[in-house]
């Protein structure tokens, strides 16, 4: 029921940007492409920073900027800690991200890796917008490594 002179508001809850990391898989010793998914939503996303964590069994050979960031003139940059990745996506401008590929890492399987299946945990994730300001963040899904 609504009172005369009342108006009637709806709460829309938008959520944040979302992350994804892929599922690979390689046998010992070889090099698979691990690629870093984001989606924006309704979010205006300038900057971006994550942990991935690995497993013993994988390192990170080398990165390189997605498609999304790349459109938006961004650059990655990333930096480890024992078995923790840290990725930093920034740009001197202020251009918004776009949803896609965020990164690809090409991940080296250690030639002494047994057999399984290991997780790959996103962790710490945070945007921000144009003027600095963070933006709370959405889902993350973890990855994963098979090794054959």
């Amino acid at each position: 029921m609504l009172l005369a002179g009342c108006a009637l508001t709806a709460n829309v809850w938008a959520a944040g940007p979302t992350m994804k990391v892929g599922k690979i898989s390689g046998h010992a010793g070889s090099s698979v492409d691990l690629a870093v998914k984001l989606d924006i939503g309704a979010a205006s996303v300038s900057g971006i920073q994550f942990n991935l964590t690995m497993p013993p069994e994988a390192s990170i050979a080398s990165v390189k900027v997605g498609d999304s960031p790349l459109a938006a003139g961004k650059n990655v940059t990333s930096s480890q800690h024992g078995n923790v990745w840290t990725f930093i996506l920034y740009g001197l401008n202020q251009n918004t991200d776009h949803s896609g590929t965020l990164l690809v890492a090409s991940v080296k399987i250690a030639a002494s890796a047994k057999k399984g299946t290991y997780k790959l945990a996103v962790s710490n994730v945070v945007y921000s917008d144009p003027n600095g300001k963070v933006i709370p963040a959405g889902s993350t899904k973890d990855g994963g490594l098979t090794v054959n």
